[in-house]
């Protein structure tokens, strides 16, 4: 009897909503034109877009992951791990700032996600607020 070759499966592309968030802000309106027409942002402006404060982790934990044995929650890769975004080092008067633009693997990623998932309106800052540390 002939050895049947195991099937070969592409993995699932999953994705934590703060990640989707990031990459759906990256996504291009036409991903058919040059990357160098694709968005370009830098952390604070991507904080912004995605729906986040930037001085928060949030960011932070979408584009680098959570490294294993963290007490910020599950370790898992970021997006510049999992090759779905770039780091691109812009010069700004003299100083060079990290932006970042979507891969095609980003692109992919996102389409497949949004065409079984819906990513929800941000959540109201004055909802999420520690009220704990409040004096009234």
């Amino acid at each position: 009897m002939p050895l049947v070759p195991p099937r070969t499966v592409k993995p699932t592309l999953t994705l934590k909503m703060p990640q989707a968030r990031v990459l759906k802000a990256l996504l291009p309106t036409n991903p058919k034109a040059d990357q160098e027409d694709w968005p370009l942002y830098n952390r604070v402006v991507l904080a912004e877009y995605s729906g986040f404060n930037p001085i928060t982790g949030t960011i932070n934990r979408a584009l680098n992951g959570i490294p294993e044995g963290s007490s910020s929650g599950d370790s898992h890769p970021g997006l510049l791990a999992r090759g779905m975004l770039t780091m691109i080092s812009v010069d700004s008067d003299g100083v060079a700032q990290a932006h970042y633009r979507i891969t095609l693997l980003g692109i992919e990623a996102i389409v497949a996600f949004l065409a079984t998932n819906t990513i929800p309106p941000p959540k109201d800052r004055a909802t999420c607020t520690n009220s704990r540390y409040s004096t009234a």
